[in-house]
């Protein structure tokens, strides 16, 4: 399919989860981070056996947590058994103690004795846009642009590897690419501050735009020689003078099957979490 697409998207999450030792004879019931960044090499490693482009891969990063209940309190560590009849639940008032795992690159923590997570925060998601930068794959995404923290689409190359908050990077914001199904929908949801890339509208039929003339001022720099006299002997001498013309530009017919849009930025700090932007199903030609 390599050859037909511009790009694969490797969901590097979920790779353990509560459903192990459950779905089937070859997992078993023991907690482990779910962005683990050693399995995520092993797993590319799949890719890279079949001759894959790394330039087509994009690496998936996990903006949530995965939560296990564990079977025995003092048993907190990857690898230990999980109670399979228990569910995660989010959590909003505990100051539980964060563990960082250098070889895997992701952090858990435990709180009410039993209660254990695993999730990335800012250092982490660099390290693995490191992981990505040194593999050279051909870009991040992740699921899901709504469980980002703030800033938490900008690029994470451009954070720290030392903060370990869940700010996420810059308030800056970052790209957030529509599909041709807002022409359907008519509906996109994003976090901001983000910049939101729409797709152009497709015509029914090659359309003649005919652009109207285009007035401008122009600066012209204009060269000329003079004779000026230099100690009674008369030296040649090259002056530069600038003027300002109007100009008219006449653009020929332009034809085309498709209509662009420019794209939407929300920037400002106060943004509600979610915008809704309607498009009419047939967009006129500008």
């Amino acid at each position: 399919m390599a050859d037909y697409v511009d790009w694969f998207n490797f969901m590097a999450y979920d790779i353990h989860g509560t459903w192990d030792g459950t779905v089937s004879n070859w997992t078993f019931s023991d907690m482990n981070p779910h962005t683990n960044l050693t399995k995520i090499a092993e797993g590319l490693d799949l890719l890279w056996r079949n001759d894959s482009n790394p330039g087509k891969v994009l690496l998936g990063l996990g903006f949530y947590g995965c939560f296990f209940t564990l079977a025995d309190s003092s048993c907190d560590m990857p690898g230990y058994i999980f109670d399979i009849s228990a569910y995660g639940r989010i959590i909003s008032e505990y100051n539980p103690t964060v563990v960082y795992s250098e070889t895997a690159r992701v952090n858990w923590m435990t709180w009410n004795k039993n209660e254990w997570v695993s999730f990335d925060n800012s250092k982490t998601l660099k390290q693995k846009a490191d992981f990505a930068n040194s593999r050279c794959l051909g870009g991040l995404f992740s699921w899901a642009l709504d469980l980002g923290g703030p800033g938490s689409l900008e690029k994470p190359n451009n954070m720290s590897a030392s903060d370990t908050s869940m700010d996420g990077a810059s308030t800056d914001g970052g790209d957030f690419y529509v599909g041709q199904e807002i022409f359907d929908n008519h509906t996109v949801v994003g976090v901001g501050p983000i910049n939101m890339i729409f797709p152009p509208s497709t015509l029914d039929s090659p359309t003649t735009i005919q652009p109207d003339p285009f007035v401008t001022l122009i600066e012209v720099s204009l060269t000329t020689t003079e004779t000026v006299p230099i100690s009674k002997t008369a030296v040649p001498t090259i002056t530069i003078t600038q003027v300002i013309v109007t100009t008219t530009i006449t653009l020929g017919p332009i034809i085309t099957s498709e209509i662009p849009y420019w794209n939407w930025n929300i920037t400002a700090a106060n943004q509600p979490l979610e915008q809704q932007f309607s498009f009419p199903a047939y967009p006129s030609a500008p």
